[in-house]
C-alpha cells in the first residue's frame, strides 16, 4: 500500500504538468489521507459531503431489497425504514433483504415496517439464543417499559418511541428505539437543555422502573450497566464540556457552571466535574422515580403487554401511554422564562 501511494503521488505530479487529471480520494476525515498525496498541486480541494439522512438510508435499503414486495405504508415512510436499518452494516442489511424475500414468499403478502423491525429486533439467524426464564423476562419487560414510558412522559408527550421490544439478542435483552423525530432533531444539532435532560432521564428510567416495581433490593445487578455508562458520559459532558447547569430554577443556577474544561483536565477539574455530574444524576433519578411512581399503573400495563407481544410499535405505545401524567415542570419553560426576564 505504501509503495502504491508513493507511485500514485509521482504519477500525479507528472500528469498534472501535461494535462488536467481529476483524482478523487474518499475518506471519512482529511487526516486519513496519506501525507505524500497532500503535496502542492496534488489534492488541492476538499469537499465535505453531508451525512446521509434517514430517508436516504431508507430509500437505499428499499432499492437493495430486489424482488421484495413492500406495503404501500412502508414505501411511503422511508425515514422510518432508514432509522431502523442505518445502524447496521451492509452485510446485515443484505441479510434483512433475504429474510424479507423469504417472508414474502412464505406468507404471500407484502413486507411491512413491522417486518423490518422484527429483523432489527430478533436478527435473521435461526440460531437458538437460549430460553429465558419468566422471572427474567418480566424484569426485562419492566426495564424496557420504563425507558419507553419516560421517553414519552418526560418529553411532554412530544416523542413516542418508534418501538419497544424484549427480544433476546447477544448484546442486549431488550431495546427501545427513540422517536424518529427526536433522532432527526438531535442529528440536526437542535438539542436544547430540556432535550439533554430528557435523554438523561430515559437512560435512568430502566433502573428506576425496576426500583419501583421490583423493589430497590431486587434490581438487576448488571442489566442497567450500559445505561449507567451512557448516563455518566452524558452527565460529564453536560457539566464539563457544555457548561450546562445542574438545574435551572433561577439565575444563580444558570450562572453556576459556566467554566468548561478545555484541553486535558487536571485532577481538581475532574473531581469538580464528577461531583456536579453525580448531583445531576441524583437529581434526575429522583425526578424519574417520582414520575414512574405517579404512573405505576401505566408502567405495569406496558410491561404486561411486552411480555405478551415482545414487540410494541409506535401506535401500540401511543395507545397504551396516552393517559399518563406529564413530568412535573418543564425545564425548557424555566429557561425561556429566565431569558425573557433578562
Amino acid at each position: 500500500a505504501a509503495s502504491f501511494r508513493a507511485a500514485l503521488a509521482r504519477e500525479m505530479a507528472t500528469c498534472l504538468a501535461g494535462r488536467p487529471v481529476v483524482v478523487v480520494v474518499a475518506v471519512k476525515d482529511s487526516g486519513h489521507v496519506a501525507p505524500e498525496l497532500l503535496g502542492a498541486r496534488r489534492l488541492e480541494r476538499q469537499v465535505a459531503l453531508p451525512e446521509l439522512d434517514d430517508a436516504t438510508h431508507g430509500r437505499v435499503f428499499i432499492a437493495q431489497c430486489a424482488y421484495v414486495k413492500f406495503s404501500t405504508a412502508l414505501l411511503g415512510s422511508p425515514s422510518e425504514v432508514g432509522a431502523v436499518v442505518r445502524r447496521h452494516k451492509l452485510r446485515d442489511r443484505l441479510d434483512f433483504a433475504q429474510a424479507l424475500r423469504r417472508l414474502v414468499w412464505q406468507e404471500g403478502r407484502p413486507a411491512s415496517l413491522r417486518d423490518v423491525i422484527e429483523c432489527d429486533v430478533h436478527g435473521t439467524s435461526e440460531e437458538d439464543l437460549g430460553a429465558v426464564s419468566q422471572a427474567m423476562r418480566w424484569t426485562v419487560a419492566v426495564h424496557e417499559a420504563g425507558h419507553a414510558l419516560v421517553g414519552y412522559l418526560a418529553s411532554e408527550g412530544r416523542y413516542v418511541p418508534a418501538y419497544c421490544s424484549i427480544g433476546s439478542r447477544r448484546k442486549s435483552a431488550g431495546l427501545v428505539m427513540p422517536s424518529y423525530d427526536m433522532i432527526q432533531r438531535s442529528e440536526r444539532g437542535e438539542d436544547t437543555f430540556a432535550d439533554k435532560l430528557q435523554r438523561l432521564r430515559v437512560m435512568l428510567a430502566g433502573r428506576c422502573a425496576e426500583h419501583v416495581v421490583l423493589g430497590p433490593d431486587q434490581i438487576s445487578a448488571g442489566g442497567a450497566g450500559s445505561d449507567m455508562e451512557s448516563a455518566s458520559r452524558l452527565a460529564m459532558k453536560m457539566m464539563g464540556s457544555l457548561g450546562l447547569p445542574v438545574k435551572a430554577a433561577d439565575d444563580a443556577d444558570m450562572a453556576g457552571n459556566l467554566l468548561v474544561i478545555i484541553g486535558n483536565p487536571i485532577d481538581c477539574e475532574v473531581r469538580d466535574c464528577s461531583d456536579k455530574a453525580r448531583s445531576l444524576l441524583r437529581e434526575q433519578y429522583l425526578h424519574v422515580l417520582h414520575l414512574l411512581r405517579s404512573n405505576r399503573h401505566l408502567l405495569l400495563k406496558l410491561a404486561r403487554e411486552l411480555t405478551k407481544q415482545s414487540v410494541l410499535l409506535q401506535d401500540d405505545l401511543r395507545r397504551i401511554m396516552g393517559g399518563g401524567k406529564r413530568a412535573p415542570g418543564n425545564p425548557a419553560a424555566s429557561i425561556h422564562a429566565l431569558l425573557k426576564a433578562a
